[in-house]
């Protein structure tokens, strides 16, 4: 419980000072689900989040998709 709460305390400060940025990549998770719902017409991709560099990635995936040959 203690290393939580100091976890949570360092992180805190990180943030406030700016020093704290998330890096999405490809595998993530969360790139993935929103490939799959802008893929599906759920979403768009101005509806993905401004979060980090999660919209950035997910567009980066999506015309790499668009642009890799159909395979026959």
């Amino acid at each position: 419980m203690k290393d939580l709460l100091s976890n949570l305390v360092l992180g805190t400060a990180l943030i406030k000072k700016g020093n704290f940025t998330m890096k999405f990549t490809k595998k993530h998770q969360i790139v993935k689900s929103w490939v799959a719902l802008v893929v599906a017409g759920t979403y768009t991709v101005e509806q993905v989040p401004k979060l980090f560099n999660l919209r950035d990635v997910v567009i980066e995936v999506l015309s790499e998709q668009t642009t890799e040959p159909k395979g026959e």
